[in-house]
């Protein structure tokens, strides 16, 4: 549920470079964009509310061990659960054309969809996301690209279905917002373009930081994050 505390406790450090703006200074931008602030009819409909759809169908085709159980089985189901749940035409979160069509092709390799599903489970089911578990998970992921085709292996990929799966934990990592969100808030990422638990587990920390920060401004989880990073960069 969208409502469970964050569980990720590490914090995004401080680079010597000066912020060039302040999260207050993000809010009044968020604001000028969703005058009402995250309660905002606009930012719902046009943001929050399409991500807890996916949430939601997530929770009802995924949830409560269904994950664990359909990969001991019937992986293909589950691979067509989480495509359904990806493929949203009305404000998708993986481009249509680009991201969407690499993950179908990953999905394609029936045979190690058990170790990936498995391997996503136990990251979604710890109590905490680990450098263990997380690179686990990336290797699994690696290993459905077919020869010949164009890695699945980006951040938006990789970091969409945790995300929508426990948005009150996960981060959606999409490189230019996030990168230009934290350079201007003086947090380095220690980014690199190949998914990698270091600046993944900075990531987390950055979003847990801008989630205390919108929290008493009626933010509730990396969802809002999400949107507020993305109205900060603008």
């Amino acid at each position: 549920s969208t409502c469970h505390p964050v569980l990720a406790t590490v914090r995004a450090r401080r680079t010597a470079k000066a912020a060039l703006w302040t999260r207050e200074q993000g809010m009044e931008k968020f604001l000028n964009k969703y005058n009402g602030g995250f309660p905002d009819a606009w930012y719902r409909s046009s943001h929050r509310d399409p991500r807890l759809k996916q949430h939601q169908m997530w929770q009802e085709l995924l949830g409560d061990g269904k994950l664990r159980e359909l990969a001991d089985g019937k992986p293909h189901i589950a691979a067509q659960h989480i495509l359904k749940i990806m493929d949203m035409p009305d404000k998708p979160l993986l481009h249509a054309k680009n991201e969407l069509p690499r993950l179908r092709d990953a999905f394609m390799r029936t045979e190690r969809m058990p170790a990936f599903l498995i391997a996503l489970a136990d990251l979604l089911d710890a109590e905490r996301p680990t450098a263990d578990l997380y690179n686990a998970y990336l290797t699994a992921f690696a290993a459905l690209t077919l020869g010949g085709q164009k890695s699945a292996m980006s951040w938006p990929i990789v970091t969409a279905l945790p995300y929508i799966a426990q948005p009150a934990t996960h981060v959606f990592l999409k490189p230019a917002s996030m990168r230009n969100a934290s350079a201007g808030l003086g947090v380095d990422l220690k980014f690199k373009s190949a998914p990698n638990w270091p600046t993944y587990e900075r990531t987390l920390g950055f979003g847990k930081n801008l989630l205390e920060f919108i929290q008493p401004r009626s933010g509730v989880d990396m969802i809002d994050v999400q949107a507020f990073i993305a109205a900060m960069v603008e």
